[in-house]
This record gives structure tokens, C-alpha cells and sequence, in this order.
């Protein structure tokens, strides 16, 4: 694991103490997303929506650890930038 990504999981179990459910705004800030990546993986099934509605709606750890993976899995499978244009052509 990465020195980010060891930070990260440190972040996230210093939360644990604190809370275990999580806003949208908060697991966006934890996971290091945006909204529209959560809508596009939500859309595509591979997170459900939390329970609740509106602003009610609350995230619990093992949604937050999906996430995360989810994040690390989309991050190992991109290509750079210098790969990209290496394929161009």
C-alpha cells in the first residue's frame, strides 16, 4: 500500500471514533471523490444509494470501506497520461 493511501486508512479509522455513519459531503471528503463519480458507481451498481432521504441520508463504515476499494481498484486500472499518448496513433 501506498504512503497515501496507508494516510487515508488512518484517516478513516481516526472517524471511526468519532461517528459511524457518515453525511455524503463527509464520505466524499473521506474517499476523496467527487459527487458525480458516487452518482456514476451508484448508477452503475456497483454501490447502492444509503438508506434515507435527502439530507437524512447516512453512510455507515462498510459502505465508506467499499468506497475506498472501489477508489483504489479505478486508481490501479487508469492509465497515465504518457500511456495514453503512447497509444495514440
Amino acid at each position: 500500500m501506498g504512503k497515501h493511501a496507508t494516510s487515508l486508512h488512518e484517516s478513516v479509522s481516526a472517524l471511526i471514533t468519532l461517528s459511524m455513519q457518515y453525511t455524503t459531503t463527509q464520505v466524499l471528503e473521506i474517499v476523496g471523490i467527487s459527487r458525480r463519480t458516487l452518482q456514476v458507481w451508484i448508477a452503475d451498481g456497483k454501490v447502492n444509494k444509503p438508506g434515507g432521504q435527502g439530507a437524512g441520508r447516512l453512510w455507515d463504515i462498510a459502505e465508506v470501506k467499499l468506497l475506498l476499494e472501489l477508489k483504489q481498484n479505478s486508481v490501479r486500472g487508469r492509465k497515465s497520461r504518457q500511456q495514453k499518448a503512447g497509444e495514440g496513433g
